[in-house]
């Protein structure tokens, strides 16, 4: 009985074991697809100038950080900068290289490098901007996700 009892309890545990795993990794490559989608369509808006498909991506309360700048706080704040942005250069190429993606729970972050060379639309003058980033995600509630915090440190 106590080895029936005993085998029981392995096999439920097992059972659980793996099944979190494989949820988890499902979940962590679902993840990580959403997060590519998002960076792939943050990249097009820069390209194309599209303000509201750039804006999409945003959460209500992100915040933005980048070197030698002001946080800047909320989804309203971060868009009137990028309509300033917007009309002052133009996106010749914008490059994201992920190095890293993590899920744990409703949040989670992708890490790695960006090129990024504008082009002055007063202008001839351009700016190269090379760095690294950090950008935290957070699940909505209708499952999507959005840019939480995004952080910038350029070389």
């Amino acid at each position: 009985m106590k080895k029936v009892l005993v085998f029981g309890v392995t096999l439920v545990f097992l059972t659980h074991f793996f099944t979190t795993i494989a949820i988890t990794q499902n979940e962590t490559a679902n993840f990580r697809e959403k997060i590519e989608n998002i960076f792939d369509t943050w990249r097009a808006s820069n390209l194309n100038e599209d303000f509201n498909l750039w804006f999409s991506n945003w959460d209500e309360n992100a915040i933005k950080m980048a070197s030698n700048k002001p946080t800047i706080n909320g989804k309203s704040a971060i868009g009137n900068m990028k309509r300033k942005m917007f009309q002052t250069w133009s996106f010749e190429s914008w490059d994201v290289e992920i190095n890293e993606i993590q899920l744990a729970g409703d949040i989670g972050y992708a890490r790695g490098t960006y090129i990024v060379n504008l082009k002055s639309k007063a202008g001839s003058n351009s700016s190269i901007l090379e760095g690294t980033f950090l950008t935290i995600f957070k699940k909505q509630v209708d499952g999507s996700w959005k840019i939480y915090r995004d952080c910038m440190m350029s070389k």
